[in-house]
């Protein structure tokens, strides 16, 4: 069953959802597909680890997911609390004004 998950979703998902030119340049998709691949890869990983350590065929519980869910909400943490510290936008830059209009995106045209 885990097995037949991670071709799932280190192979088959990407695959299919950017097999079309449209899905290669929705950035919906291209996400999808890369947590998909980095889901996939946490359970190869899991199915490559576990089963030397844990007796009889390997499942995913809450002891599993723990480290994955509190790493990411520490990054998550992290990545705001840095954010809200700092600028996004430069201050006292004198290009600042000429390279808004490039930055300026037409509504539903994504690049």
């Amino acid at each position: 069953m885990l097995s037949t998950a991670n071709v799932l979703l280190n192979w088959l998902v990407p695959f299919l959802l950017l097999l079309s030119r449209a899905g290669r340049q929705s950035d919906r998709c291209v996400r999808l597909a890369a947590l998909s691949i980095l889901v996939g890869h946490w359970l190869d990983l899991f199915l490559v680890a576990a089963p030397p350590v844990l007796p009889g065929e390997p499942h995913i519980g809450w002891i599993e997911l723990l480290p994955v869910v509190g790493a990411t909400a520490f990054f998550v943490w992290m990545a705001l609390r840095t954010l809200a510290r700092h600028h996004v936008v430069p201050i006292r830059d004198p290009y600042l004004v000429e390279s808004l209009p490039a930055l300026a995106v037409e509504p539903g045209h994504t690049h």
